[in-house]
C-alpha cells in the first residue's frame, strides 16, 4: 500500500493497484471534513475464518482507507492476535476492518465511482484491481493512467 498524508491526526492508505483516473475530490473532501473511518466498498460479504474457529464477515475493503489514529481500537488488535498463531496468514485488511469498524459507524466511498470491478466509465474516479483481476491492472489500468497523465 501507499501511505499518504498524514492529515492532522490521520492516515490515508491507498493500495498500489488503484490507478486514479480522475481527481478524487470526494475522497479529499472527506479527509478535510473527517468524521469517521472511511473505507472503499467491497463487492460483497467477505468471510474471514480465524484458526481458533471464529469467523467474521464484512463488505468493507481497505484498498482506500482513511482514519484518525484515535479511532484505531488497539484492544481489538491485541485480541485479534490472541486468536491467531504463527501459521495463520493474516492480512492487514482483517485487522483494519476489525479495529476500525467493530466499535463505531464507518463511511463508505460510493461503489459506482470507486469500483472494485466492472468497466471504467465517465464517473469513475479510480478502479481497484484486486488479486483476481491484478493482471488487468497491466492490460487496462496502465492504459487508463497513460491516457489520464498524457492526454493526446
Amino acid at each position: 500500500p501507499l501511505f499518504c498524508g498524514p492529515w492532522a491526526n490521520g492516515l490515508l492508505i491507498l493500495d498500489s493497484d488503484i490507478p486514479m483516473v480522475s481527481p478524487p475530490a470526494e475522497l479529499l473532501q472527506q479527509a478535510a471534513d473527517y468524521q469517521q473511518p472511511l473505507f472503499q466498498q467491497g463487492r460483497g460479504e467477505a468471510v474471514y475464518h480465524l484458526p481458533n474457529g471464529e469467523r467474521f464477515s464484512s463488505n468493507l475493503c481497505t484498498g482506500i482507507l482513511l482514519f484518525e489514529k484515535h479511532h484505531l481500537h488497539l484492544p481489538t488488535i491485541e485480541r485479534y492476535f490472541g486468536k491467531v498463531d504463527e501459521t495463520y496468514r493474516w492480512t492487514d485488511q482483517e485487522i483494519y476492518i476489525q479495529a476500525l469498524s467493530q466499535h463505531r459507524p464507518v463511511a463508505r466511498l460510493p461503489a459506482d465511482t470507486y469500483p472494485l470491478s466492472g468497466p471504467v466509465g465517465p464517473e469513475t474516479i479510480c478502479k481497484h484491481y484486486t488479486s483476481p483481476k491484478r493482471e488487468q491492472l497491466w492490460l487496462e489500468g496502465v492504459h487508463l493512467l497513460k491516457n489520464t497523465l498524457l492526454p493526446s
